[in-house]
């Protein structure tokens, strides 16, 4: 029985619940792989995506009993680029992509800090926050966490 997967979805679904009408994003995803495409940056995606998953073995009669996922949670949005002309965006631009990026940060953060893993699994614990970007016109931020979820009973 797959436990890794609902247990991020719910995560997402935490998300999903503080994501401010007036900045939706088109994309709320699982995202398998090691890196997320930026396919849709400009109408916004929200990613959760596993970095790596360990076995912990501590009770005998399970074997292993329970499984250490170490994840991100992550959001990329437009951000301004050269205009037409060739002219890089002005500081007021460059200042309004920052305050996005930070409010996205603070969004992720207060999901991971309230979200309520499924039966089973402990609370996160969190790590990293890291900027993303820019790429092309896009650019974002991403937490890390992990979360430890029992597999036997």
């Amino acid at each position: 029985m797959d436990v890794v997967a609902p247990l991020l979805e719910s995560l997402l679904t935490e998300v999903q619940s503080r994501l401010p009408e007036e900045t939706p994003v088109g994309t709320i995803s699982l995202t398998p792989g090691s890196t997320v495409a930026w396919d849709d940056c400009c109408a916004g995606q929200v990613w959760v995506r596993v970095l790596s998953i360990t076995p912990v073995a501590s009770a005998p009669a399970c074997g292993i009993d329970s499984l250490r996922v170490e994840a991100a949670v992550g959001i990329v949005r437009c951000w301004q680029g050269l205009d037409d002309s060739g002219r890089p965006p002005t500081a007021d631009e460059m200042t309004a992509d920052a305050q996005q990026m930070l409010g996205d940060a603070d969004l992720l953060l207060k999901s991971l800090l309230s979200w309520s893993p499924p039966t089973g699994a402990r609370r996160p614990l969190l790590g990293r926050g890291t900027p993303l970007g820019p790429e092309g016109y896009c650019g974002g931020f991403e937490w890390n966490f992990t979360v430890q979820v029992l597999t036997c009973e």
